[in-house]
C-alpha cells in the first residue's frame, strides 16, 4: 500500500512539470516567428511605364511606404498581404526616376526608371480647326482607327497605313469654342486622348483690284472687297483710302499725274489681317479726244448741232436710231434727224479718230413747244378750262389774283375761280411741261355769256330774257333787228311787230358788253 503511494505522487509531479513546460515555451516561438518576419520581407515595385497609371509592388503587411517621384514623397499603406498601390494621376514620361520604402523593411528602399510602353498607341495629332470647317484631319500612326468625341457624338477616321493621316467628314460647321476630343486604338490598346478647341475663321483678305493708271491721271479708282483700308504706293509717295462698306470700291486722289513707267503697289487690311500685295506699272496715256458739246435738243428739233474736236466723226445714237456725221474744220457738227423725237428720249453722242473715242455725251430731248389751248372764258362762267401737254402746271392770273392746278394724264385741266369777272377782263395762262421746264403762255378776254330768250308764241308783240348788267341787247325776229339796254339786274324786254312772230319762225339775240359781242342765243317761235 505505501508503495501504491509514492508511484501515484510521482505521476502528478510529472504532470505539473509537463503542463508549466508547454506555456513558458509557447510565447517563446512566436517571438521567434515575428523576428524571422521582419528580417527576411523586401520591398519590391513592379515595372512602370509611360502609360501607366498606377505604382504598385509588395512590401510587410500593413507597412506603411513611401514613394519618392521628382523630389516630392507619397506615402500609402500595404494591405494585409503586403500588396500597395498608389494612383498617379496621369502620365509619368520615361526615365522619371522612382524610389520606394518601407518603415518595416530591413532592406527599406528600392528604385527604378519609368520605361516606354512598348505596347502603347502614339497620341493623335489634330489639326487646326475654325469655325467655318466641314472636316476634322489629322495624324494617327500606329493605330487602326481614330475616335474623335464632339459634345455627345463620336466619329470615326481610319489612318492611312503609311502616312497615319486622316480625314473626318462633319458635314457641319461648329461653333468657335466647341472642344474636339481624339484618341487612337489598336486592338486592345488605345493612345492618351489629345483635345483642341474649335477657333474663329481667320479673316482673308482679297489683294485689292486696281483700273489702269496712265501718266494723265490725277486720281486712282479700285475695289477692295471686305477691307477697312486701302494702302496705296505711288513710286515712293504712300496714300490710303477708306473703301466703300458695301462694295469695295474706293478712289484716291493723287496730289499729281505720275510718269508712265512708275512702279504702283497696293494692299488692304481688317483688323490684323493684311492681303497680298497688287502691284502695276503707271502706263503712258493715248492722246485724249475731247468730248463733243451739244446743244439743246427740243422736240421740235430735226438736227442736232455742235462743237467737236475739228474732223473727227461723231456718232450719235437718239432712241433706237443711229446717226453719224464729221466735224468742219472749226469743230462745229450739223446731224439732220428722220424726224423729230418726242420728249425724254434718250440721246448719246461721242467722238472718234484713230481707234481712240472720247468719253460719252448723254442728254434727254426736252420738250419743245406744245399746244395750249383755251375755251371760251365768259362772265359767268366760275371754271377755266382746256386742254395741253400731259401733267403740266397750270397758273391762271386775272389782275392780280392768282389760281393754280395740273393738267390730267391726258392734258385736260378745269381751274376754278373765286367768282365771274366782268366781260373784256383780260386772263393769264401758264403751262409748264415737268419734265423739261418748258412754258407755253396765253392772253385771253372774257367774252359775255349769251343772253337767254324767255319762250316766243305767235303773235307775241315782245320778247325778254336776262343778260349782262346794262349791257346792250340785240333781238333779231323777221329779218328785224330790235335793240334795248339790260337793266342793272340784267332783265331786257324789246316790242316786236306781232305779225313777226310767225309759228315754226326763230328768235336770235345777242349782246355786246364792253364793246365785245356774245355769241348768238336763238329759239324757236312756238304755237
Amino acid at each position: 500500500m505505501k508503495n501504491h503511494k509514492k508511484w501515484f505522487l510521482r505521476i502528478v509531479l510529472l504532470l505539473v512539470i509537463m503542463t508549466a513546460v508547454h506555456f513558458i515555451d509557447k510565447p517563446l516561438k512566436a517571438e521567434a516567428a515575428e523576428v524571422t518576419a521582419r528580417t527576411f520581407l523586401k520591398v519590391k515595385i513592379d515595372p512602370v511605364y509611360d502609360t501607366s497609371t498606377y505604382i504598385t509592388g509588395s512590401a510587410a503587411a500593413r507597412s506603411t511606404v513611401s514613394i519618392q517621384i521628382a523630389g516630392r514623397v507619397y506615402k500609402v499603406r500595404a494591405d494585409n498581404a503586403g500588396r500597395y498601390e498608389w494612383y498617379i494621376g496621369g502620365h509619368l514620361p520615361v526615365n522619371t526616376w522612382i524610389k520606394v520604402s518601407c518603415n518595416s523593411c530591413f532592406y527599406s528602399s528600392s528604385s527604378l526608371y519609368v520605361q516606354k510602353d512598348p505596347r502603347a498607341v502614339p497620341t493623335p495629332y489634330l489639326e487646326p480647326v475654325t469655325e467655318s470647317d466641314t472636316t476634322i484631319s489629322g495624324t494617327a500612326r500606329e493605330a487602326d482607327r481614330v475616335e474623335i468625341y464632339i459634345d455627345n457624338a463620336v466619329y470615326w477616321g481610319y489612318p492611312d497605313r503609311v502616312t497615319g493621316k486622316f480625314t473626318v467628314a462633319l458635314n457641319r460647321t461648329l461653333p468657335a469654342g466647341t472642344k474636339i476630343t481624339a484618341q487612337s486604338r489598336r486592338g486592345n490598346y488605345q493612345s492618351l486622348k489629345t483635345t483642341i478647341t474649335v477657333s474663329e475663321a481667320p479673316v482673308k483678305l482679297i489683294a485689292p483690284t486696281l483700273e489702269n493708271i496712265t501718266d494723265k491721271d490725277v486720281s486712282v479708282k479700285g475695289i477692295a472687297k471686305d477691307a477697312e483700308i486701302v494702302y496705296l504706293k505711288m513710286g515712293t509717295t504712300s496714300y490710303y483710302a477708306y473703301p466703300n462698306a458695301t462694295t469695295g470700291a474706293f478712289t484716291i486722289e493723287l496730289n499729281k499725274a505720275y510718269p508712265a513707267g512708275t512702279k504702283v503697289e497696293a494692299y488692304s487690311k481688317k483688323g490684323s489681317a493684311t492681303s497680298s500685295v497688287t502691284t502695276a506699272v503707271v502706263l503712258e496715256g493715248a492722246k485724249t479726244i475731247t468730248a463733243p458739246t451739244v446743244n439743246t435738243v427740243s422736240s421740235e428739233d430735226t438736227m442736232i448741232t455742235g462743237t467737236a474736236d475739228p474732223n473727227v466723226k461723231l456718232i450719235a445714237k437718239v432712241g433706237t436710231d443711229e446717226y453719224e456725221v464729221y466735224s468742219d474744220n472749226s469743230g462745229k457738227f450739223s446731224l439732220r434727224l428722220d424726224k423729230a423725237y418726242p420728249a425724254g428720249t434718250y440721246v448719246l453722242i461721242y467722238a472718234s479718230k484713230d481707234g481712240q473715242k472720247s468719253t460719252e455725251v448723254i442728254t434727254t430731248v426736252v420738250q419743245g413747244a406744245f399746244l395750249l389751248g383755251i375755251n371760251m372764258v365768259k362772265d359767268q362762267d366760275g371754271l377755266i378750262t382746256g386742254k395741253t401737254i400731259a401733267n403740266a402746271e397750270i397758273k391762271v392770273r386775272i389782275n392780280d389774283r392768282v389760281y393754280q392746278g395740273n393738267a390730267d394724264s391726258e392734258g385736260y385741266f378745269q381751274i376754278m375761280i373765286a367768282k365771274t369777272y366782268k366781260a373784256g377782263q383780260n386772263v393769264e395762262i401758264t403751262a409748264v411741261d415737268p419734265v423739261s421746264k418748258h412754258v407755253e403762255r396765253k392772253f385771253i378776254q372774257i367774252y359775255p355769256a349769251k343772253p337767254t330768250i324767255n319762250t316766243v308764241r305767235a303773235g307775241a308783240d315782245n320778247i325778254s330774257g336776262t343778260a349782262s348788267p346794262r349791257a346792250y341787247v340785240i333781238v333779231r325776229v323777221g329779218g328785224k333787228d330790235y335793240g334795248t339796254f339790260a337793266s342793272a339786274s340784267g332783265y331786257y324786254f324789246v316790242s316786236i311787230n306781232p305779225n313777226d312772230a310767225v309759228r315754226g319762225a326763230k328768235v336770235e339775240a345777242f349782246q355786246i358788253s364792253q364793246n365785245i359781242e356774245s355769241a348768238i342765243a336763238e329759239v324757236e317761235i312756238l304755237n
